[in-house]
């Protein structure tokens, strides 16, 4: 399987840190990240780098949910074939749901053991989805 090359963003630099070494340690993807922890920053990034995954917070450094929701809308309708991952704090099962309903293909908690999110995007890079339980 080809390493693949992911965009990270998350708000926390340690969290961003923590991630990456797990995803690289467990050679889900090789070792070309791509890290932002600002939302607005995402589009830019994945039309400058082309990742194979995108996996997001739903909030940024000074940014909101709706932010992030008007940033998974765009990168739906510019690049439909990108696989999105959420990984975040939020457990509100609306917004969950809601985000879900908007075409991202995998889910993960942070409250979750940190191997969920290697389970999460080997799923969903292998073209299935994956809805943690949490």
């Amino acid at each position: 399987k080809e390493k693949l090359r992911a965009l990270l963003m998350d708000p926390c630099p340690l969290t961003r840190e923590g991630m990456k070494q797990t995803l690289v340690s467990s050679k889900c993807i090789g070792n070309d990240i791509i890290e932002t922890g600002e939302l607005y920053k995402i589009p830019l990034l994945v039309s400058k780098y082309k990742p194979n995954v995108l996996i997001m917070e739903l909030y940024g450094q000074g940014e909101s949910v709706l932010d992030a929701l008007r940033v998974i809308t765009l990168c739906r309708a510019s690049w439909s074939n990108l696989p999105i991952v959420i990984c975040t704090a939020i457990e509100s099962p609306r917004l969950l749901t809601l985000v879900k309903n908007m075409g991202v293909r995998g889910m993960c908690l942070k409250s979750e053991p940190i191997d969920s999110i290697v389970n999460c995007v080997n799923q969903v890079t292998s073209d299935h989805c994956f809805f943690s339980s949490g």
